[in-house]
Parts: C-alpha cells; sequence; structure tokens
C-alpha cells in the first residue's frame, strides 16, 4: 500500500505553491551589470540601507527584509513557501555582489520586480538594467532529471543569452561613459574629460584617464569572458585619438 501511494505520489502533478504573500512560486535571477570600480561604493551603499543586511560580515552577500510585506490570500490549497533567518524574520531575497555583476535572487516574479525598483532607485547611476530569468518548480525539477547523470552529479547550466548579455553591458557602458564625459573626475581633479582635453595643460590628464578606462575593461573581460568595451568613440569625441597608442 506504502509503495502504491508513493508510486502514485511520483508521479502526480506538483501541488499548487505560493511564497508568504500568496505569490505564485518562481525561482528569479536579476543580474545588474555595474563598472568593477563601483564596487566598494554600491557595498556601502547597501551596508547603510536599512532593508539590506549582511548575511556574513566577510562576504558580499545580503538579505532582503522589506519595511512592509502585505499578505495576499493564499491559495486554498498547496504549499506556502517561505525562506526565515534565525530571529524568524522573513526573507524577500538575497543579494551577491561580484565583479560587474549585482545578482538578486527571489521566489516570486513579483518580488523581483519589487527587489529591481528597489535596487534602482538605491544604486541609481551605478548599475546598469537588469537581465533576469526565472524557473517555476515544475521546470527546475524537470532540469534536474535531465541534468542528473550516472555519476549523480549535476552538471550547471546558464540559461541567460550571453549575446543578451554581453548587449545590455554595452548598452549601459555606452550611457555611462557619455554622461562622464559631461561630469567632474575626481583623478582629472574635479574637472570633466571635456575641459581637460580642450586645454593643452590638463590634456595628459585625460590619456592617462582613457587609458585607464581601457585596461579595466580588458581585465573585467578577461574576467567574466567575452569582448571588451570598445572606448574608441571617446578617443574621437575628446579629439584626442592620436594619442591612443
Amino acid at each position: 500500500i506504502w509503495l502504491t501511494h508513493t508510486l502514485e505520489a511520483l508521479h502526480a502533478p506538483l501541488p499548487e505553491m505560493v511564497n508568504f504573500e500568496g505569490e505564485a512560486l518562481e525561482f528569479t535571477e536579476s543580474r545588474f551589470p555595474f563598472l568593477d570600480e563601483q564596487l566598494e561604493e554600491i557595498a556601502s551603499k547597501l551596508d547603510a540601507a536599512t532593508e539590506w543586511e549582511r548575511d556574513d560580515p566577510d562576504e558580499h552577500t545580503w538579505n532582503w527584509f522589506p519595511a512592509q510585506q502585505k499578505k495576499k490570500n493564499k491559495a486554498k490549497e498547496g504549499l506556502s513557501i517561505g525562506t526565515f533567518q534565525a530571529d524568524q524574520r522573513q526573507i524577500s531575497g538575497m543579494l551577491e555582489l561580484s565583479p560587474g555583476v549585482l545578482k538578486l535572487t527571489t521566489n516570486s516574479r513579483e518580488r523581483a520586480q519589487r527587489g529591481q525598483d528597489e535596487l534602482e532607485v538605491l544604486l541609481h547611476g551605478l548599475i546598469g538594467p537588469p537581465l533576469s530569468k526565472l524557473q517555476t518548480p515544475d521546470q527546475l525539477l524537470s532540469e534536474n532529471e535531465t541534468q542528473q547523470q550516472g555519476n549523480g552529479r549535476m552538471e550547471p547550466t546558464d540559461t541567460i543569452d550571453p549575446e543578451l548579455a554581453a548587449e545590455i553591458m554595452g548598452d549601459y557602458l555606452d550611457q555611462h561613459y557619455r554622461k562622464c564625459l559631461d561630469e567632474p573626475i575626481p583623478a582629472l581633479g574635479d574637472k570633466t574629460p571635456r575641459q581637460c582635453a580642450s586645454r593643452k595643460k590638463d590634456r595628459a590628464k585625460v590619456i592617462e584617464w582613457l587609458k585607464h578606462l581601457e585596461n579595466s575593461e580588458f581585465r573585467r573581460a578577461a574576467k567574466q569572458g567575452g569582448k571588451p568595451y570598445d572606448s574608441r568613440w571617446m578617443w574621437e569625441e575628446l579629439n584626442v585619438e592620436k594619442h591612443r597608442y
């Protein structure tokens, strides 16, 4: 009888699953691109925000505790799933900060959107638009079954299209650097790159700054894969392209 019941349960469809806010359970991952040199500034802003708390003081990881969490009506039948900290506070999402990528994970697409909105306000000007993916419980189980090998080991996969990720990163860097050309830069004595390029005595500073940006891009591309950002247009915009090589 036990065996028959177990086999029937294994082949039965999954029950409806929701989080504690009554939202359909979907495992989401949102990746925000940023420049490596802004990592510490991003970490500082997250540490100062009341809704984000470090999970480990020695790691760049945070738990998300929104100020207000409104519950919706849960499904009459099904499973309600959530994640809690030791003090029984409900965790709405988790953040992981690594060079060039800020990753937000949640268990519903609604939470993912709320988290994205909060991060874009908190880190305005420091991060680019997110690239997201999601999986339903059914899809996750199906993927696990197809990945399972004879030796019991799992092979990792990443469903985010690398070409799309590169395109989003490129768009973000275009906007970021175009804005930088008209903003005071501490490395340039709080002058804008355009101001330095137009003055003979400051031109060497902006050339050095441009070379530093290119070297940083080569290092980022080497770490993350893909092609480095093509900053040739910036040299031309500032009329210093003859000093590039």
